[in-house]
C-alpha cells in the first residue's frame, strides 16, 4: 500500500522540489525499506525524501516527528494508505496561495467496497457537511505556514485530523474539487463499526481536552438528523448509517468497561 503512495507522491505536477518526509513507526514489517527504495527516485526528480523510522506505534508521535525535520512552513500531511491524482499537491498549494485560506484537502473519492452495507454507509456519510467540508476520513490536508501556527505539537489523541479542522471557520477551508484522494474502507460492516467506534473515542477525546476548541463543532447526531431528513434519495441507505453509529458507541462503551485503549483500524484496506 505504501508503494502505491509513493508512486502518487512522486508522479505529481510540482515543479518546485519537494521535501518528502516517511515516517514509519512501530512498525514490523518492511515498512521503511519499502520507502527507501523511492529515495533515489525522489532525487533524480530533483527532490528529497527521507525515512526516519520510530520504534513507538503512534501516529501522533510520527506526525511530531515529521514536523521537526520539515523543511517548509507550509505542510501536507498525508496517511500511507490513500492515492492521490497527480495534481494533488499542486491544486492544494494553489488554494493556499489564495487569500484568506489556510486549510486545503483534495475532493474525497471512496473506493466503493464489494460489501452493499458498507457502500450504502459510505454514501451516507460522504453527504455530510463535515465530512464534504474537509472533514475526517481523506487522509490528506495541507495548513498554510499560519495556519499551521495555529497549534504547537500534536496531542496524544485520535482523532488528529478532526483536532487540525477545528482551527480553522469554514471561510479558511478550501476544498480543491479539481483534485481527488481515493480513501478505502472497511470490506466488512463490523470492521466499519470498530472504525466507527475509535473515531467516537475520538471525538470523545477532544471533548474532554478541548471543549473549547468541539464548541466550533455542530454535535454531529443533529447534523445528520439534519441532512438526511433534508435528502429524500438517501432514506433507504439512512438505516445502514444509523445502525453504524448507534453499534459504534455501543462498541466505545464496551471497550471502555474493559479498559481497552486499542485502536481499531480497517486493516482490509491497507
Amino acid at each position: 500500500m505504501l508503494s502505491r503512495t509513493l508512486d502518487g507522491v512522486l508522479a505529481q505536477d510540482v515543479v518546485a522540489p519537494l521535501d518528502v518526509i516517511v515516517v514509519p513507526n512501530g512498525c514490523s514489517d518492511d515498512t521503511a525499506a519499502v520507502a527507501a527504495h523511492f529515495v533515489e527516485r525522489a532525487r533524480e526528480q530533483g527532490w528529497e525524501l527521507r525515512v526516519s523510522e520510530l520504534s513507538e506505534g503512534s501516529k501522533t508521535a510520527a506526525l511530531n516527528h515529521g514536523d521537526s525535520l520539515a523543511h517548509s512552513d507550509t505542510r501536507i500531511y498525508m496517511d500511507a494508505d490513500v492515492s492521490i491524482s497527480a495534481n494533488t499537491v499542486s491544486a492544494v498549494l494553489d488554494a493556499l496561495d489564495r487569500e484568506g485560506i489556510h486549510f486545503a484537502a483534495p475532493a474525497m473519492v471512496p473506493v466503493p467496497p464489494e460489501s452493499p452495507l458498507v457502500r450504502a454507509y459510505i454514501d451516507v456519510w460522504s453527504q455530510m457537511p463535515y465530512v464534504k467540508q474537509g472533514g475526517p476520513g481523506r487522509g490528506l490536508y495541507a495548513v498554510s505556514p499560519e495556519g499551521r501556527s495555529r497549534w504547537t505539537e500534536f496531542p496524544h489523541i485520535t482523532a488528529d485530523d478532526t483536532f487540525v479542522r477545528l482551527h480553522f471557520d469554514r471561510s479558511e477551508a478550501l476544498i480543491a474539487e479539481e483534485a481527488e484522494v481515493e480513501v478505502r474502507f472497511a470490506s466488512s460492516i463490523s470492521e466499519l463499526i470498530a472504525v466507527r467506534g475509535r473515531k467516537f473515542r475520538g471525538l470523545d477525546e477532544l471533548r474532554a481536552r478541548y471543549p473549547s476548541l468541539m464548541e466550533q463543532d455542530e454535535p454531529r447526531g443533529r447534523v445528520a438528523v439534519r441532512t438526511i431528513v433534508d435528502n429524500p434519495e438517501l432514506w433507504l441507505r439512512a438505516p445502514v448509517f444509523i445502525a453504524v453509529y448507534a453499534l459504534g458507541k455501543l462498541q466505545l462503551r464496551r471497550a471502555r468497561r474493559r479498559g481497552d485503549d486499542s485502536w481499531a483500524r480497517a486493516d482490509s484496506s491497507r
